[in-house]
């Protein structure tokens, strides 16, 4: 059916088949299109430009160009994401040229008064985009064969604040040997954080453990531990 009732474009054929249906299905074409649907399923069989499956229309009916290159565009539903996306960005790119001629004749023949604002309201952008989230990656490294890791934090609720302080105990295997939690009261943040370093020396102390890694992430204490000037 596909091949025969519908063009390379991907739009429905409008020359005459042949066919002794053909004309029964022409007229009602328009009513079962508007009221037609995809169950998705994998998406294998769903073309992703001229089906109707995300949106009342096709999204090649969407963008409306006939400049767009749709005999390049193949994508299916349910592709893989790199071809799904080099489909999209194609798209898109054609779309956006289309969107950026049209605000320019309107600005050269009707004398329009072009905004930004304006131009991205018409593809639907944000005006304010969200900020880009930056991913960094961290890791958690085991001590070494007869070493013992404490990873040790504190924190205020406001600065000063109500605090408290957490420490966890591993050995080389990555078992947990000792946890502790403390209510501290009011303190600052820096002070929240040195108290859980010096609770967690305590206990490895109490514990005769003799080689300890303390981990903490306050640079401030830190440095204040390794330069001996805690104040």
């Amino acid at each position: 059916m596909r091949a025969k009732f519908i063009a390379n474009s991907g739009s429905f054929s409008t020359w005459t088949k042949g066919s002794s249906i053909w004309a029964g299905v022409r007229g009602a074409l328009e009513d079962a299109c508007s009221n037609s649907g995809f169950v998705i399923g994998d998406g294998s069989c769903i073309d992703l430009w001229r089906d109707i499956w995300c949106s009342p229309i096709s999204l090649k009916d969407l963008i409306n160009n006939d400049n767009n290159p749709w005999k390049n565009l193949h994508a299916k539903a349910g592709d893989t994401m790199s071809p799904y996306l080099k489909d999209l960005w194609i798209g898109a790119i054609w779309g956006g040229t289309k969107l950026i001629w049209h605000a320019r004749s309107k600005k050269i023949f009707e004398d329009h008064i072009i905004t930004l604002d304006k131009e991205k309201r018409n593809l639907g952008a944000p005006l304010h985009p969200s900020k880009r989230t930056d991913i960094k990656s961290c890791s958690w490294e085991l001590p070494r064969k007869g070493e013992i890791k404490i990873n040790a934090d504190g924190v205020a609720r406001g600065n000063p604040g109500k605090g408290g302080i957490g420490y966890i105990f591993k050995d080389c295997k990555g078992n947990v040997l000792d946890t502790l939690t403390k209510g501290l009261g009011l303190v600052t943040n820096y002070t929240a954080e040195c108290q859980a370093i010096i609770n967690g020396v305590a206990s490895v102390a109490s514990n005769g453990w003799l080689i300890v890694w303390m981990e903490s992430d306050s640079k401030a204490a830190v440095e204040a531990f390794n330069s001996d000037n805690i104040a």
